[in-house]
């Protein structure tokens, strides 16, 4: 459960064309309201997050499970079409 003071992290992702980027964003919860809190960064700026997106600093990331995820498809694939994992 997030809580105020807390450091966390989430991953903000956006698109433009046919590219899409994820950036990890850490930071100090300073408020929570509802289903939101306040989040200073690091850059001193504060965002309204919602709490739901928000991990404790120290758990994995979206980002990494994402690409764990991509990991571990790529190696099953492969398996399965007899390449062995290589």
């Amino acid at each position: 459960m997030i809580q105020e003071g807390q450091k966390v992290s989430c991953t903000h992702t956006s698109s433009k064309g046919r590219t899409m980027s994820m950036t990890l964003r850490e930071g100090v919860v300073q408020a929570i309201v509802g289903d939101v809190a306040v989040v200073k960064k690091r850059n001193g700026q504060r965002e309204i997050v919602a709490v739901q997106r928000l991990r404790v600093q120290g758990e994995k990331s979206q980002i990494t499970e994402f690409v764990e995820a991509m990991v571990e498809s790529n190696r099953t694939r492969s398996i399965s079409d007899g390449n062995g994992g290589e």
